[in-house]
């Protein structure tokens, strides 16, 4: 039996060239997968500076209500109108 190096480096070609492929198709689902885990951070992120935000207007209603109560009125009840339409709309758009 005769091994030709011609039949082997072929063989040897064809596996690399295998090799990379497969090689190509992880990186392209571990770069994908990686992606996805990105995304889901930034999205559970985004939820709590929304719920954060949504913390923070309150609390500043709350203040603008306690300087109007001072009978210091004027921009402060229309800000207080503001901020209660905007609430209004959020509501509703949920």
């Amino acid at each position: 039996m005769v091994i030709d190096i011609g039949i082997m480096g072929n063989w040897a070609t064809q596996l690399m060239a295998i090799g990379g492929l497969l090689a190509g198709v992880y990186w392209i689902c571990y770069q994908i997968f990686a992606a996805k885990l990105k995304i889901q951070e930034h999205d559970e992120c985004i939820n709590d500076s929304l719920e954060e935000r949504q913390i923070l207007l309150r609390a500043q209603k709350a203040t603008l209500e306690a300087v109007s109560g001072k009978r210091c009125n004027g921009n402060v009840d229309d800000s207080i109108n503001e901020i209660d339409d905007y609430m209004l709309r959020k509501i509703h758009e949920k």
